[in-house]
């Protein structure tokens, strides 16, 4: 059930840091990426939208991911405030499921079971808010007493609560001209105490200099696996021929259940191999009729969304294309923007190349066109 809007901030002022820290790199991808991926990359996920709060300094990259990744999920983007509470409280008004999940941008090394636990409290019970038992000692700053650290947590996002709840709250702590650090803050003045959820130690928030080498050995690059897909497909008359999402004008087409797109069916068995998920025929069967002439983009954004929630996304992909006629390198570009739209990846990450068989085999006779593909994928 898709019933919560995720609201992602990202208009902090990076003071204690120094520089944009949203936008500092850890293992090739920046840490607003690394967060925006913790809520992409579930297929059972009950996220229907993300709200992206952003300042003047956070915007461009900001759009930069919704572009990248919109495809996806629904991503919008609204300007935050001065303060937190102020920046949430934009974003709430455009918020559109039952149940909120606020999240800091800055924690970009949060799990997916940090995330489903906060949402799960806040549909049973208003809220759920991430958050950890104390295990160290704290003393007052006389540095002459402690304080018991029994029954004491430490509080995380996400912090999940019921929309119309958390609305209500900040609506009258704004007319109050209340503050507080958090959400939960607000939220427990109109309604009493808060739901905590299951925390995480490496759920930590990036804010000064002395955070970055913990990030850059945790978010380093992780392993990457190898995928190789083939596809091949008859050439007959009275068919469209169809490569890379781009309909090619050509007196032949290639002949198959869907529109028979080799090169896009060969990067979907690629991905699928390297993930160890299976080939398309599985996903897809040709017997199925609800696949009869569907556009293979289609299924590749599928594919993509079931290897991103295995944790793998797309680290390159080279495809060769055989076939004697026609002409394709006029087309090249356009497949390369087809494909990574699909997958919501950038087009860099994406080689297509075309070759003639020099006359020799059936690709040579015009009986059929040959995609040969592999891939990288990335694990998470």
């Amino acid at each position: 059930m898709k019933d919560t809007s995720v609201i992602l901030l990202a208009a902090g002022a990076s003071s204690r840091m120094g520089q944009p820290k949203l936008a500092l790199p850890f293992g090739g991808r920046t840490a607003l990426e690394h967060a925006l991926l913790a809520f992409l990359r579930q297929d059972d996920s009950p996220v229907l939208e993300i709200i992206l709060a952003v300042s003047q300094e956070t915007q461009d990259l900001a759009a930069g991911l919704a572009s990248q990744y919109g495809a996806l999920l629904p991503i919008r983007i609204c300007m935050g405030g001065a303060t937190r509470g102020d920046s949430v409280f934009q974003a709430l008004q455009l918020a559109q499921g039952d149940v909120v999940c606020i999240h800091d941008g800055a924690r970009c090394m949060v799990g997916w079971d940090v995330i489903q636990s906060s949402i799960q409290a806040a549909r049973s019970q208003g809220s759920g808010v991430a958050a950890i038992p104390c295990r160290d000692t704290l003393w007052l700053s006389d540095g002459n007493a402690t304080l018991p650290r029994e029954g004491l947590y430490v509080a995380q996002t996400p912090q999940s609560f019921s929309r119309s709840r958390l609305l209500a709250a900040y609506t009258d702590a704004q007319k109050a001209g209340v503050t507080a650090t958090d959400d939960a803050g607000i939220y427990r003045r109109l309604y009493g105490p808060v739901t905590f959820s299951a925390g995480d130690l490496t759920n930590q928030k990036l804010t000064a200099p002395g955070d970055v080498p913990l990030f850059s050995a945790l978010l380093s690059p992780r392993a990457s696996r190898m995928g190789y897909g083939e596809d091949t497909h008859r050439l007959v008359k009275g068919r469209p021929l169809v490569l890379g999402g781009v309909t090619i004008p050509f007196h032949l087409g290639l002949l198959g259940h869907s529109d028979a797109d080799a090169l896009t069916h060969a990067a979907m068995d690629a991905m699928l191999g390297a993930c160890a998920l299976g080939d398309i025929g599985k996903l897809f069967p040709d017997t199925d009729p609800q696949y009869a002439g569907v556009c293979s983009l289609i299924l590749l954004a599928q594919v993509y969304r079931h290897t991103l929630a295995q944790g793998y996304v797309l680290g390159n992909l080279d495809a060769t294309i055989v076939a004697q006629q026609p002409k394709l390198a006029p087309h090249i570009p356009a497949m390369r923007a087809k494909l990574a739209a699909a997958m919501a990846c950038c087009q860099e990450r994406i080689s297509i190349k075309a070759t003639t068989p020099e006359g020799c085999g059936p690709e040579g006779a015009l009986e059929s066109i040959t995609v040969r593909c592999v891939c990288s994928m990335e694990a998470l």
